[in-house]
């Protein structure tokens, strides 16, 4: 037997004997006091009283008002010559009137309860959203690009994180003096091979931009020669990188089963992948939190080194200018670096943007 004693009030009781008449007494108010008086459970059980016992049975010390208790009865149900009734009783007694037991709380604590719980779960609601935020949103284009580009065309910043098909029309019209026919959302979902408002409209952010650098033009087929004889970039922001990824795995199954051979590299914790079409569209890949479609592969492998590296565009004082600026204008706005190249690849920009979002 355990002789460990509690010690209660005045008095030393044998834990066994405060057993004894523990579980006695529960099966005789399972019997005599359904829906009657209140029913406390002691803070010193379990473990301290009932210990394996206790927690086997779920059988926590429940003691019900003194007025109905008849201690004599505890001991007719169950007999243990250890158990002294007027001991047993004076010792709960004691534990009822202590001011270690729970209180009945009112209306008013339930609502303070309620409203601390709202407030943590606003908080941790507010701390997931900053942190989805943060981390889906990488280095501005500028950041990773070098500082030689002739040409960055891109759309204003907006409250909105999700482009709207009107702004990025007014856009092109206001940037390349472009006019969108009715059926270029149809044509270019046919050119990518995906559903727009299931596998673009999921993850596309307001951040997109057109770069054009190293060109230099060669015939009257501008479009041809931007291709053949520049660097496009085309930066479609992410704002959930799975669908994103889920958008490229379509596309480039959509090229592979037109019968395009797909290479891919793997450079840091970018994969560039690269195919034979002759358009900007030739390589793609997720870099830092953006969708990037390159007419070259060596292009894509130089963004992936990722920022916070010497001579980028973002370090030039009259680029810098520009994006202090950006948000004075319309919906769309565009950098050049003032020289002839930079006229010829607007020029060039606009023709194949024709093409793209004409029939297929």
């Amino acid at each position: 037997m355990n002789s460990t004693t509690l010690q209660a009030a005045s008095y030393n009781v044998p834990v066994r004997t405060m057993w004894v008449a523990a579980s006695s007494y529960r099966r005789a108010t399972s019997r005599t006091f359904r829906g009657g008086n209140s029913v406390y459970v002691h803070p010193l059980c379990p473990p301290c009283l009932c210990g394996d016992k206790g927690s086997k049975l779920g059988c926590p010390l429940i003691l019900p008002a003194l007025t109905t208790l008849d201690f004599g009865l505890i001991d007719s149900w169950y007999h243990d010559d250890g158990v002294d009734e007027s001991l047993f009783a004076t010792v709960m007694t004691d534990m009822i009137n202590s001011s270690t037991l729970p209180r009945e709380r009112g209306l008013g604590y339930a609502l303070v309860g309620g409203l601390a719980i709202t407030l943590v779960a606003a908080l941790i609601g507010a701390l997931f959203v900053y942190w989805f935020v943060t981390v889906q949103q990488g280095p501005a284009p500028a950041d990773l690009l070098p500082a030689d580009v002739q040409l960055y065309a891109s759309l204003s910043p907006t409250l909105s994180d999700v482009p709207e098909q009107p702004r990025i029309e007014r856009a092109l019209n206001e940037v390349f003096g472009l006019t969108m026919p009715s059926d270029a959302a149809a044509n270019v979902a046919a050119l990518l091979g995906v559903d727009l408002d299931s596998d673009v409209v999921t993850w596309i952010g307001s951040d997109i931009a057109v770069v054009v650098r190293d060109f230099t033009p060669v015939t009257r087929d501008v479009a041809a020669d931007l291709v053949t004889n520049g660097e496009v970039l085309v930066f479609l922001a992410s704002r959930n990188d799975p669908q994103a990824r889920l958008f490229l795995e379509k596309h480039l199954t959509v090229r592979r089963n037109r019968g395009e051979t797909i290479n891919e590299q793997r450079v840091g914790e970018a994969i560039i992948y690269s195919g034979e079409l002759n358009s900007p569209l030739r390589a793609v890949g997720l870099i830092e939190h953006y969708v990037v479609f390159s007419n070259r592969q060596e292009a894509l492998i130089d963004l992936a080194a990722g920022p916070d590296r010497p001579n980028r565009l973002a370090d030039l004082p009259a680029f810098q200018q520009f994006r202090e600026t950006i948000a004075a204008v319309r919906s769309g706005a565009i950098y050049t670096d003032g020289s002839p190249e930079s006229e010829a690849a607007r020029a060039a920009v606009r023709a194949w943007l024709v093409q793209m979002l004409g029939p297929q």
